[in-house]
């Protein structure tokens, strides 16, 4: 993936181109036109003497390692151990000293987390602690500011007394979520001389903070296509008069609808619908077979993303018909020979719930920068809709540039588009990554006692333990809900890799790696993968279909790792095995996903068999398409589970940031 490089925002028009203390901390409400800003205060105060000592510290309460202070929506956290004297930085017999020497003192540090739902800007200032002065009557033996400086995280010495703004000592932003470290230092500088005798100095250090809420409610398609919302990384191109488009590098268009994460790619000129494309791969499946139709109306993967039960994604989708056009219209784009790609024309479309994006969307969002630097390539090998000149079937590459496909049994990921209908609202959110939009009626209030077999696909679950402790929702398959490991199994930091071993999922023999290794050490709670509690939430012995990828001569349609080919899909295969863990099949629900942590040739294992009678099993490649594997290889593995009917929700809403805590 390229990296990401800070633009300015812009917009292409249709005809351009291109202390000693004895009180601990305090607490100050700031109320401002549009937002209630809460200070958060250490008080820091210092007493200098030729000597003598000053001292910084706070008198809060304790926590584990850090000290805790909540206020609206930043929570700062004091870190109480690296001075060993708990919350008191003391600094004894302090005189003078060199720039170098007062670098090497030890650190007051404090965490600042945005716990709120919208980027917060914050700045810690250093100020006279009024209040101490007064009660201790030093009015007149104040400690000059030209002779104390300070430091921020190792920085260039600053000495107090030229930060005159506000005295500002550091400003920043956090995104929803977002944490962030601060270590300061502060000593007397060398300079000083005896003027420092019997002097004080009381002072505070404040972190104000904000949340920013500017044009972010309302109809869908005027906040994500308002300019002032886009972003720094972002741009609006309306050159074309019937769509207009969001381009750039990583523009605030990010939207949380129904457990996944979309980006919001145009919008309809005639009816301002807004037309989103998941960020990640749902999935990954053939087009369709070697010598069939390239036409997206006949397709495997129009049948995928429109199939209404559990092992298809428009089943999976939280109420369609009143967020989505049932009707959509999808509009085909060829490229040309000589590499021109026009607006398609309005009448060559077909009509369909979930599509996917053309090849002309996908290069007018990227227009003004290149394809590696779009938003849109995110790292994986994904169909569109059409093909350019000479090929079946159209796909992004990992490297962001458009491919052509002779065949169209290769199976590649699967990103489905939807176009929102244009009464949607928006109603949180900022659009950035960790803090999307969120959309009316799909912006839950608290979940909890609530069942968690009747939530949404893709949805966040804090399940497994240590660093697999994040799982996802597939589907409602058997009833409980089904979830799978968010990202392949790690170990001591490093992925676990295992071969599979045979063709099919025997779970009591050690020889079969994968399947024994999931079924016995990975159960056991004493592993550290699972907790005992969460074992009991578990079925034990639930069915993981097989299938078979050339159970006929290659018959690539999705549905034929769960059900029997010679009675059209309607019967269940006998191919299929009995476990209390599993893996995910080809074509079902995030059998695609790709992870940032993922390099280039990882590969995970799928439990689908690819070739009759052979040890050929299915695994997805760190570009979110499939290709089978000997089994003897040492790959990956995202362990799934069904989880009881009775397992309740009990915190969270569901996202990566506050994932769903549950319970029996």
């Amino acid at each position: 993936m390229a990296e990401w490089k800070r633009r300015k925002k812009y917009r292409i028009d249709k005809d351009q181109e291109e202390p000693v203390v004895h009180r601990g901390y305090q607490i100050t409400n700031l109320l401002r036109r549009e937002f209630v800003l809460t200070l958060i205060f250490v008080a820091i105060s210092t007493t200098a003497l030729l000597g003598g000592s000053y001292a910084i510290f706070t008198n809060i309460q304790k926590a584990e390692h850090y000290n805790m202070i909540k206020s609206g929506t930043l929570q700062i956290a004091y870190d109480d151990t690296s001075s060993g004297l708990g919350n008191i930085i003391r600094l004894n017999g302090a005189f003078p000293e060199s720039d170098v020497a007062g670098q090497e003192r030890e650190p007051y540090r404090f965490k600042i987390t945005n716990t709120g739902s919208l980027n917060a800007e914050y700045k810690v200032k250093i100020l006279d602690d009024l209040s101490m002065i007064e009660e201790d009557g030093c009015q007149n033996k104040l400690l000059d500011k030209s002779v104390l400086k300070y430091s921020v995280d190792g920085g260039e010495p600053v000495l107090l007394s030229t930060i005159q703004d506000e005295y500002i000592a550091v400003n920043g932003n956090l995104s929803a979520g977002e944490s962030i470290t601060y270590e300061i230092r502060m000593w007397i500088d060398e300079s000083a001389g005896n003027e420092v005798l019997g002097r004080h100095y009381h002072g505070k250090i404040v972190v104000e903070g904000e949340q920013m809420q500017k044009n972010l409610l309302g109809r869908a398609s005027d906040v994500i296509f308002d300019l002032e919302n886009i972003g720094d990384k972002g741009a609006i191109d309306t050159r074309d008069e019937e769509q207009t488009f969001v381009t750039g590098e990583d523009p605030n268009n990010y939207v949380w609808y129904s457990g996944k994460l979309w980006r919001a790619v145009s919008k309809d000129s005639s009816d301002n619908s807004v037309k989103l494309v998941t960020q990640w791969p749902m999935t990954a499946i053939a087009y369709h077979g070697d010598d069939q139709s390239s036409n997206f109306r006949v397709s495997y993967v129009r049948e995928w993303l429109n199939d209404t039960s559990v092992d298809g994604f428009l089943g999976n989708l939280r109420e369609p018909e009143k967020f989505i056009k049932m009707d959509a219209h999808w509009h085909y784009a060829v490229q040309s020979s000589t590499g021109e790609i026009q607006r398609p024309p309005g009448s060559y479309f077909v009509v369909s719930t979930v599509g996917l994006l053309n090849i002309y969307e996908y290069r007018m969002s990227s227009m003004g920068i290149s394809l590696e630097d779009s938003y849109l390539n995110n790292g994986t090998r994904w169909w569109l809709l059409s093909a350019p000149a000479g090929s079946k079937g159209g796909y992004v590459n990992e490297t962001g540039t458009i491919g052509g496909m002779g065949h169209l049994s290769y199976t590649f990921a699967v990103r489905p588009a939807v176009i929102l209908q244009p009464s949607i609202k928006i109603v949180a959110g900022d659009g950035t990554e960790k803090n999307p939009y969120r959309l009316k009626d799909d912006f839950d209030e608290k979940q909890d006692g609530v069942f968690l077999n009747t939530r949404y696909s893709g949805e966040y679950v804090q399940f497994g333990a240590g660093e697999n402790a994040l799982y996802r929702i597939v589907s409602k398959e058997l009833g409980g809900a089904k979830l799978v490991s968010a990202e392949p199994l790690m170990h001591n930091g490093e992925f676990l890799t295992k071969s599979y071993d045979f063709h099919i999922y025997t779970i009591d023999n050690p020889q079969y790696e994968t399947p024994y290794f999931l079924n016995h050490n990975f159960l056991d709670s004493e592993n550290g993968y699972l907790t005992s509690e969460q074992r009991t939430m578990i079925k034990d012995n639930s069915v993981w279909y097989l299938g078979d990828y050339y159970q006929t001569y290659k018959n690539y349609n999705y549905k034929i790792f769960k059900y029997d080919k010679a009675t059209s899909f309607t019967t269940l295969t006998n191919n299929q095995a009995q476990a209390t863990v599993g893996l995910l099949r080809l074509g079902e629900q995030f059998a695609s996903q790709y992870s940032s942590n993922m390099e280039s040739g990882f590969r995970y294992w799928l439990v689908s068999l690819v070739v009759s009678g052979q040890c050929s099993v299915a695994t997805i490649s760190s570009g979110g398409f499939s290709n089978p594997a000997a089994c003897g290889w040492q790959f990956g593995i995202r362990p799934s589970v069904h989880l009881k009917e009775s397992v309740r929700i009990t915190g969270g809403d569901g996202t990566k940031q506050n994932p769903f805590t549950i319970s029996m």
